[in-house]
């Protein structure tokens, strides 16, 4: 059994991604790097989750671990989602900034390119929650997915490493209580922010999430 580590940047980051990793009948190795674990060693396959901490503030020393993990993968599969995709394009040389206002909402990614990943999907819907962005990829970076709110949504670097802004794990009916209430405490309350962040998703939450599970099996395959 394929083993994936999973790297947690803020206590509740994880357990969505676990959920899909033990569904598709994999290990899953959770590592609390918010909270300074050492980075594993031995795993298939890796994931890095987002973050309460933003590029533009500075990196902490958890986050350069993490760095270090990247540099060290030697051509296992990683995935990155939301702080940890701007985390990489800043490794790499792209330019990482502050938006004028928190993205907050749901975005449609319009993916094109031939990544296993992307392959007969021609986009996704996803959360976003972000107040830094990508501005400018990385020269090595190929762009597979845009959206209205954000140029470069999802990167591939060369054929093990793929980068989301949004979180498509957080996409789901199940749990979607949660991500609710994540979303109001960042709208500071249920008022505009909040209704603008409802409105701008489905009335029911989907059950599944086609990039998704396109992900866990790319990673696990």
């Amino acid at each position: 059994m394929k083993t994936i580590a999973l790297i947690e940047n803020s206590p509740l980051s994880g357990s969505y991604f676990a959920r899909l990793v033990e569904s598709a009948g994999a290990g899953c190795k959770r590592v609390r790097g918010w909270r300074g674990a050492p980075m594993p060693v031995d795993f298939d396959a890796c994931i890095l989750t987002g973050d309460m901490h933003n590029v533009t503030d500075g990196l902490e020393k958890y986050h350069v671990a993490e760095l270090g993990l990247v540099d060290r993968l030697q051509g296992r599969k990683l995935y990155a989602s939301c702080f940890s995709h701007q985390l990489i394009a800043h490794h790499f040389g792209g330019k990482v900034v502050r938006r004028e206002a928190r993205l907050l909402g749901w975005e449609t990614a319009r993916l094109a390119g031939d990544h296993p990943t992307v392959a007969g999907i021609d986009s996704f819907e996803a959360v976003c929650m972000n107040v830094d962005e990508v501005a400018e990829e990385p020269e090595r970076a190929s762009v597979l997915g845009s959206s209205a709110g954000c140029a470069f949504h999802v990167l591939a670097y060369g054929d093990n490493i793929l980068t989301c802004q949004s979180h498509p794990e957080f996409g789901f009916r199940q749990g979607s209580w949660m991500v609710k209430a994540v979303a109001m405490a960042l709208a500071k309350g249920p008022g505009e922010g909040y209704r603008r962040f409802r409105e701008s998703g489905p009335a029911v939450w989907p059950e599944d999430n086609a990039f998704m599970r396109g992900v866990i099996d790319w990673l696990l395959d």
